[in-house]
């Protein structure tokens, strides 16, 4: 007698389990987009990038100041950053630098 209780909660489990599994694999199945609808995520065109530009770099000179302070009220540490920086352009790939940078904090 046991045997078949136990062959019949076998037998339902296995008839649920596909059951279930069929019904979530329709659900998901009703998910998906038709290969029509997107287009696909690797195009076969060439990507070509343009790095043209109104005015030419070639022999420009750039000149940045920078600067930066901590204005929070209840901070025990103030810091501030002042900063000069200049580029020399060679050509529209190649340029020469040089910059620098001073920190101040205090306490």
């Amino acid at each position: 007698m046991k045997k078949i209780i136990i062959n019949i909660i076998g037998l339902s489990l296995f008839v649920l389990n596909t059951t279930f599994s069929s019904e979530l694999d329709r659900k998901l199945d009703a998910l998906s987009i038709p290969s029509d609808k997107i287009t696909p995520l690797l195009s076969k065109e060439n990507l070509v990038s343009v790095t043209g530009r109104y005015s030419s770099l070639t022999k420009r000179t750039e000149f940045t100041l920078k600067g930066a302070h901590n204005f929070s009220s209840d901070s025990h540490l103030e810091t501030g950053q002042v900063g000069v920086s200049l580029r020399r352009h060679l050509n529209s790939r190649w340029s020469l630098g040089v910059a620098y940078t001073e920190y101040q904090k205090t306490f």
